[in-house]
């Protein structure tokens, strides 16, 4: 059977980056979890009347933006496998292929999780950590829609 599209893609330290933060904030929702933070710390700085947990709530943004960059580069660094991964991606009508020097994963649409549309990029997410990678700059015409027609579709 001949697939309907066909994508090369390279898993550089940017697209990686863009992968783990996008994860991060939009799927598994650390941005909330850090204005929780934020808000026990300005409640307790109200209720001692002490600076030093106003201080540290304003802080806690930067310590967490601090300490994704570090996991991400930490992530990234400890997976030479994955370094440059050049992958193919074959999208037929009910699952796609991927084939990268790991491997060959074939996974129907239904299994997805997730389908989350960014400004640049789509990521076909197999569960709340794991996913495909698609930059939209090199994709096929047709390929766009034909992921926005997917159960599970999602703009972030």
């Amino acid at each position: 059977m001949e697939p309907k599209f066909r994508l090369e893609t390279e898993m550089g330290y940017g697209e990686y980056r863009r992968f783990s933060r996008t994860v991060m904030l939009r799927v598994n929702h650390i941005a909330l979890v850090a204005l929780f933070m934020m808000a026990v710390l300005a409640v307790l700085s109200y209720l001692t009347w002490d600076a030093f947990y106003l201080i540290l709530a304003v802080l806690v943004p930067a310590i967490f933006w601090l300490v994704i960059e570090y996991k991400t580069k930490k992530a990234y660094a400890s997976n030479k496998a994955m370094q440059g991964m050049k992958s193919e991606y074959l999208f037929y009508d009910d699952h796609f292929e991927a084939k990268s020097s790991l491997g060959t994963s074939e996974i129907s649409y239904g299994q997805l999780y997730l389908v989350l549309e960014t400004k640049e990029d789509f990521y076909l997410m197999i569960g709340r950590n794991q996913g495909c990678a698609l930059e939209k700059s090199r994709f096929p015409d047709g390929l766009s829609e034909f992921l926005r027609g997917l159960p599970g579709h999602k703009k972030a």
